[in-house]
C-alpha cells in the first residue's frame, strides 16, 4: 500500500519513509516486548503497554493526518 501511494502521490515520498521508519520501531518494540514476556524477567507491563499505545498514537495521527487525503482519492 506505501508503494502505490509513493508511486501515485510523489509528494508523499518524505511520509512514505517515516512511516516505513515507524512500521520498523513498532516492530521492534513489539519484538521486545513479546522477549520480555518470554523471559523470567520481572517486567512493568503497564509502563512497556503505555510506551506502545503512545508510538502508536502518534504513528496513526501522523498517518491520519498526511494520508487522509490520498487514500480519499484513491477510494
Amino acid at each position: 500500500m506505501l508503494a502505490h501511494l509513493e508511486q501515485q502521490f510523489s509528494h508523499l515520498a518524505p511520509v512514505v519513509r517515516r512511516l516505513r521508519e515507524d512500521h520498523e520501531l513498532l516492530a521492534a518494540r513489539l519484538g521486545r516486548l513479546e522477549k520480555l514476556l518470554e523471559s523470567d524477567r520481572e517486567i512493568d507491563l503497564e509502563a512497556e503497554l503505555d510506551r506502545l499505545e503512545a508510538d502508536l498514537g502518534i504513528h496513526f495521527a501522523y498517518e491520519e493526518k498526511y494520508l487522509t487525503d490520498a487514500l480519499n482519492r484513491l477510494a
